[in-house]
């Protein structure tokens, strides 16, 4: 999944070194990877599987990101990021302007 980075440092559950994503609630690389998971389908135990994490740290990551998203359901946040991956592909790109 192609996503936009920026370099605003912020606290939270930002890792050292992590870079945070533009849009979507401000939500970090890893909830934005956590949360592009539970969009293809995947159950939280299948996602700390596929990255290697402890079940209670992806359920953190993605507690965190819907509260970011002000949502609280899977399907919200799946709608939310959806929503950013259209706006996002709306934009002109760089190198075409």
């Amino acid at each position: 999944m192609e996503v936009v980075m920026d370099s605003l440092p912020e606290g939270g559950d930002q890792a050292p070194g992590e870079r945070r994503v533009s849009g979507v609630g401000r939500l970090t690389a890893r909830q934005l990877q956590m949360l592009e998971l539970v969009r293809r389908g995947y159950r939280n135990r299948d996602i700390a599987a596929e990255t290697g994490l402890r079940l209670t740290t992806v359920e953190r990551h993605l507690t965190r990101a819907f509260k970011r998203l002000g949502v609280s359901s899977r399907t919200q946040a799946v709608l939310a990021l959806e929503r950013y991956m259209v706006e996002r592909d709306r934009q002109p790109r760089r190198d075409d302007a």
